[in-house]
């Protein structure tokens, strides 16, 4: 099932929070697979790649954070799980715990350097971005405990990243009395 399959490897041993998410997209020469789940770490743990040569980021990974965060957010907010007058939840707080294959195809990609890293064409932001948008509404909204367990898992990294910025203050202001 390829990237099923690779996803049940990169989350075996951990415990999992939410069902596989698959999706994927073809037009205009330009392919999109985006495999995830969520699983209970405080890391993330992805794989990206391009005409499948490995990649560490690029505009790939930024058009999927980008849905992603907005996508949830929308999600969060027309479900009550998030009131109108809180703070939208960050992309850096919906890291925790995400499990995640990309696969992105398209003719002549651009990276930056040498070593083809980082992929740096803007037709994949867009090209991701809009697969993942429209696709992870369908799958939040047919899976509604799911998209509960990422936005609670989300808010949970906000509440100890603002008690671990509060304690830093603390010993900083009694450091300088």
């Amino acid at each position: 099932n390829g990237l099923l399959d690779y996803l049940d490897y990169l989350s075996k041993e951990k415990d999992i929070l939410t069902s596989k998410f698959y999706a994927e997209s073809s037009e205009n020469r330009i392919g999109v697979k985006v495999a995830l789940m969520y699983v209970d770490q405080f890391t993330d743990t992805y794989k990206l790649y391009t005409n499948s040569i490995p990649n560490t980021s690029g505009t790939h990974l930024t058009g999927f954070r980008t849905a992603l965060t907005s996508t949830i957010n929308d999600y969060a907010k027309e479900n009550k799980l998030l009131k109108e007058k809180d703070a939208n939840i960050t992309g850096e707080e919906l890291k925790e715990g995400l499990v995640l294959v990309l696969s992105f195809i398209m003719p002549d990609p651009v990276f930056s350097g040498q070593t083809k890293d980082v992929l740096s064409s803007s037709e994949a932001r867009t090209a991701v971005q809009r697969l993942v948008s429209k696709e992870i509404k369908v799958w939040l909204d047919a899976n509604p405990k799911d998209a509960k367990a990422i936005i609670d898992k989300a808010l949970l990294a906000r509440a100890a990243r603002e008690k671990a910025k509060k304690a830093k203050e603390t010993v900083r202001k009694v450091d300088n009395k």
